[in-house]
């Protein structure tokens, strides 16, 4: 198996702010299981509709529910100790997503 064969090459996005029901419709009309959420057009995270949101609530935001998280180096949102605790993570290990 290859990964072309599960993967594909234009995610399916949803702005974190998206309730959760939002985020099951998106998921279910593109025959997918696994999100990518975005802060503006930023990558910051990625979610399993099955597993993530199975016990969340319709109306909560989907980025409460993110199982792993995207890391940019640094991000030009960074801002003091943000930028600080990501170069850190990044640096010493841990925090890479996953």
């Amino acid at each position: 198996m290859r990964i072309a064969d599960v993967m594909t090459t234009s995610p399916v996005t949803v702005c974190a702010e998206v309730p959760v029901a939002e985020a099951f419709r998106v998921a279910t009309a593109n025959g997918i299981h696994h999100l990518v959420i975005t802060d503006g057009q930023l990558p910051i995270g990625l979610v399993c509709v099955r597993c993530d949101l199975a016990d969340a609530l319709p109306r909560q935001p989907v980025g409460w529910f993110m199982s792993c998280l995207l890391y940019t180096s640094p991000s030009p949102r960074d801002c003091g100790p943000d930028l600080v605790c990501r170069l850190l993570l990044e640096k010493m290990g841990g925090g890479g997503g996953g």
